[in-house]
């Protein structure tokens, strides 16, 4: 599987939509988030999963059954 890497530009992108985490909406669709990766996909979508990588990926919590994996480092509490 080949490395995945958002540029540090894309990254700034991303962090200037995100919300702060005491912020009252956190947890709450974030639009201008959504919006910004799209936009970001667009550019350079090798910095993105695809279905077909899902099988390959090490997860840090065992993702829900429907979702292929290679592996995971602990359970979900």
């Amino acid at each position: 599987m080949e490395l995945i890497v958002l540029t540090d530009q894309e990254k700034q992108m991303l962090k200037s939509v995100a919300r702060h985490p005491f912020d009252a909406n956190m947890g709450k669709e974030n639009p201008r988030l959504d919006a910004m990766t799209t936009s970001i996909k667009l550019i350079n979508p090798k910095a993105f999963l695809t279905d077909a990588d899902l099988p390959n990926r090490r997860f840090f919590h065992k993702p829900n059954l429907s979702i292929p994996f290679l592996s995971f480092l602990e359970e979900k509490v």
